[in-house]
């Protein structure tokens, strides 16, 4: 068994229409909003402080402890942001 099977993985393409604020965004990103991190990086950084807490709640894999403790980390997050 290779590693990736053990991976699970999303894929994405964003495209938006030219001189929109989105369009803007996308090439905020890809153009190295942040020297340190890339679109990628910066993409999933934002996609989980925004959705973990939710996607964690609808599972039953976690007890009320764990999801307030993540919920927190993702307001932690976002404030950062």
């Amino acid at each position: 068994m290779s590693a990736d099977s053990t991976k699970t993985n999303l894929t994405l393409r964003l495209q938006r229409q030219t001189g929109t604020p989105e369009a803007n965004l996308l090439r905020y990103l890809s153009e190295g909003a942040n020297k340190t991190a890339n679109a990628r990086e910066l993409v999933f950084a934002a996609i989980r402080a925004f959705y973990l807490a939710q996607s964690c709640q609808n599972t039953q894999d976690y007890s009320l402890e764990e999801l307030q403790q993540i919920g927190m980390q993702c307001c932690h997050l976002l404030e950062q942001q």
